[in-house]
């Protein structure tokens, strides 16, 4: 994947495919020693490209929480200590975005309790979720992601 890993807090944060399965993981390094402090993983649907499987957009840390979103659409908040799974929306399923062929890249603003993602759907082309329930807020315009 083409993710980044994200320095918060004393900890690293790396979003990656699990190797050889259609699943994505969430990893928590500490950043002094680089012991894996916890790592969680949730499956996907089937996703392939010849520019690699994994994430394409970066997590984000904020309020104790790190939000992802991988590339068949699914947005996810953890929690940043403990690496629990506090919510997930597949916008496939959800909001009828479509699947693209290298995959969703859009990195998760945070702004004001809102996580807000270029998901690319008709008429939800940029979605902001509540970052507490993962609920949609808003989404607006016909926009297709990039």
């Amino acid at each position: 994947g083409h993710s980044s890993p994200v320095v918060a807090g004393g900890k690293v944060y790396l979003f990656a495919q699990v190797a050889d399965k259609e699943e994505e993981a969430l990893h928590c390094f500490d950043a002094r020693d680089g012991k894996e402090a916890w790592v969680t993983s949730y499956p996907r649907p089937k996703f392939w490209t010849l520019f690699g499987t994994g994430p394409q957009g970066t997590p984000t840390v904020s309020g104790g929480r790190v939000f992802t979103f991988g590339p068949t659409g699914i947005v996810t908040a953890f929690d940043a200590a403990r690496g629990e799974k506090l919510w997930q929306v597949d916008t496939e399923k959800e909001l009828k975005a479509p699947r693209l062929k290298f995959g969703a890249a859009s990195s998760p603003l945070v702004d004001d309790g809102r996580v807000i993602v270029n998901v690319g759907a008709r008429g939800a082309g940029v979605v902001a979720f509540s970052a507490d329930k993962g609920k949609v807020v808003w989404k607006s315009l016909d926009e297709g992601a990039s």
